[in-house]
């Protein structure tokens, strides 16, 4: 079959079901592209954000190639984020999914080392310098785990089951914000609108942001965003929403 391709515009998000049973659903401004053969079941998540629900089937690994990496599972529930060039977000809701670093869209060699049964090399050791941890190239995840990679290593970190489920709102258009900065918090929401969102006064960019706010209407998310820091909006030009103290 010839490849799929999947998108979304800015502020929108959609799920799909995949001939195999597996179901993606797209976050804000994201696009895949679906290549399925008789060996192999192969993601490219080009830009974006997705979740995939992945139908088991033993015989043809499910693979998502996002920046400079890759995730591997055979039937499990992950998500990936791909926003920062740099760096690449998986978080495992369900079953167990194998991450690797320094793999490409362009080089799929160790896809044919994981069926030869050989573990690609790993890292080891970091000096000190850059933190004293433990970085591979490869990491098993469970569900409640998470793992951020660039192209020369992968960090895993646990993640409780409350800060999954705030992870993974947003596929029911819901941004869930625990102390984070306004100017944090704004910088989130501006992947859901292409309107420009304006901190005025410097004063208020550290204000502690807390709550749970629907993405499909920004104007009414910037008018309970305001009210429940007491702070005030106003529409500025071109549409901007321009945040000020009161």
């Amino acid at each position: 079959p010839r490849p799929l391709e999947f998108s979304t515009e800015v502020g929108q998000q959609m799920s799909y079901s995949l001939q195999d049973g597996s179901e993606i659903r797209l976050n804000t401004n994201s696009k895949v592209r679906v290549d399925f053969s008789d060996e192999q079941r192969v993601v490219y998540l080009q830009y974006g954000e997705a979740h995939f629900d992945v139908a088991k089937d033993a015989d043809r690994p499910f693979v998502v190639y996002a920046g400079d990496g890759m995730v591997l599972a055979v039937g499990t529930a992950f998500n990936v984020q791909y926003e920062d060039s740099d760096s690449v977000n998986v978080i495992v809701s369900e079953g167990t999914v194998k991450v690797f670093s320094g793999v490409t869209q362009r080089n799929q060699e160790p896809l044919l080392l994981i069926d030869s049964g050989t573990r690609l090399p790993t890292l080891g050791n970091v000096p000190e310098a850059e933190g004293g941890e433990d970085y591979f190239r490869e990491v098993v995840l469970e569900a409640g785990e998470a793992a951020l990679y660039s192209q020369r290593r992968v960090v895993k970190e646990p993640i409780d089951e409350q800060v999954l489920l705030e992870e993974l709102a947003w596929r029911d258009g819901i941004l869930v914000f625990q102390g984070e900065t306004l100017a944090q918090a704004l910088a989130e929401i501006s992947r859901y609108t292409n309107r420009e969102l304006v901190i005025v006064d410097p004063a208020i960019r550290d204000t502690s942001v807390g709550g749970r706010f629907k993405t499909n209407d920004i104007d009414a998310l910037a008018d309970s965003l305001a009210l429940g820091l007491n702070i005030q909006t106003q529409v500025g030009e071109g549409g901007r929403i321009l945040f000020s103290a009161k």
